[in-house]
């Protein structure tokens, strides 16, 4: 059994991933900024606990880690999929606005992956840490803060790769699409927004967060023992085209 440290757990995607985790007997601690919704979720999934997180706190983080091992002993991987989307455009873009998904989507997500991975190197165990990037980082879709967000997570997928790979840590990426959960609901609400998409998506249609947590757990799986490094699409043909 796997003790794995899900942020942004809350989420449609972070909480799918608790449950298929919980399905092959792995224990789950949803990490989010709002408390009561994790626990609420943790509530309804075997093996689940929650602890209050915000990502952009380097602190908290390492805290939040502490409090898993002191809970389960160990910690041997992360879903870091803690989050923020928003439409404006280059020449309307706010300072503050950029700043904050910066340092929610790229600082946050090297936080907390770094908090697991030194953890998991003091220990001296093997597992897997998975990000989470989209399409968005490699084309343009109108919002310029969120793509260069994640273009950044897609590099850190390589670095950290790169620095922990040798010594039995996994990195990896997935890079969704248009996925039916409440961070996707300003671009799901405007229909020319996801007409352009949809042209873009071979399968014709949005994804699911099941299929997209599957994905997080192949990775973090045995099955993907070779695998580190990469980003994965799940995003319905969306790059293909």
């Amino acid at each position: 059994m796997a003790t794995i440290l899900i942020t942004g757990g809350a989420g449609g995607i972070g909480r799918e991933v608790a449950r298929q985790l919980a399905g092959r007997g792995d224990a789950t601690v949803l990490a989010d900024v709002d408390l009561a919704r994790a626990e609420a979720v943790a509530a309804e999934i075997d093996g689940a606990s929650a602890v209050q997180l915000d990502v952009t706190d380097p602190a908290a983080c390492t805290r939040a880690v502490a409090e898993v091992v002191e809970r389960h002993g160990q910690i041997d991987g992360a879903v870091c999929c803690a989050g923020l989307f928003h439409y404006e455009s280059a020449d309307e873009m706010r300072p503050e606005h950029l700043d904050l998904m910066l340092r929610v989507n790229v600082q946050g997500t090297f936080f907390s992956a770094q908090a697991v991975a030194c953890e998991m190197l003091a220990a001296g165990s093997r597992g897997a840490i998975v990000l989470f990037s989209s399409g968005a980082a490699l084309r343009a879709v109108g919002a310029p803060a969120y793509s260069a967000s994640k273009g950044a997570v897609e590099a850190l997928v390589r670095e950290l790769s790169l620095a922990w790979a040798e010594r039995g840590i996994r990195v990896n990426g997935i890079a969704p699409g248009v996925i039916l959960t409440d961070m996707s609901l300003e671009a799901r609400s405007d229909p020319e927004t996801i007409e352009a998409f949809m042209r873009h998506t071979p399968l014709k249609r949005m994804g699911e967060p099941e299929e997209v947590a599957a994905a997080a757990v192949f990775l973090l799986s045995d099955a993907a023992s070779y695998i580190s490094g990469t980003v994965l699409p799940t995003d319905g043909g969306f790059l293909s085209v």
